[in-house]
């Protein structure tokens, strides 16, 4: 939206702009998980770039409102799932997280101040929902 307002190039008229756009976003957003800035090279992006872009800078800050955004949109869900389960954040033991955006200082702080206490990264993905796949089965069994 920016490139856009600035420079009126919109980076999204061909299908396979926008889709490098979304990998290169994709890459950068990794980046800010261990960055405090990083840089796009939208010229890599549309090698048909009708102005002289060396690289567009891209912070941490500018992306904490959109992660907290989407971090707290999950919340309804997570909600829902307790109800359901019957039980509270509070009786919750952890709280493993998985997935790339999990990593993102802003995410981790939503999902600890939403469960009082911080997310794991111990287990591998596929271990977590096997665990979690076999304490659902036991739990119906002794319904």
């Amino acid at each position: 939206a920016e490139v856009l307002s600035r420079h009126n190039w919109d980076l999204r008229n061909y299908d396979e702009v926008a889709m490098r756009l979304l990998a290169e976003c994709e890459r950068a957003k990794i980046r800010l998980c261990f960055f405090d800035e990083t840089a796009l090279d939208l010229g890599q992006v549309d090698p048909e770039c009708p102005i002289p872009f060396e690289g567009f800078v891209l912070r941490r800050e500018d992306l904490d409102p959109i992660a907290e955004k989407v971090a707290r949109q999950t919340f309804a869900a997570c909600d829902s799932a307790l109800r359901e389960a019957d039980v509270s954040p509070d009786d919750l033991e952890a709280v493993f997280l998985i997935g790339g955006t999990t990593h993102l200082a802003k995410v981790r702080d939503c999902i600890e101040t939403y469960f009082g206490k911080p997310g794991r990264y111990d287990l591998e993905p596929t271990e977590v929902v096997a665990i979690g796949a076999s304490l659902a089965e036991e739990r119906a069994e002794g319904d």
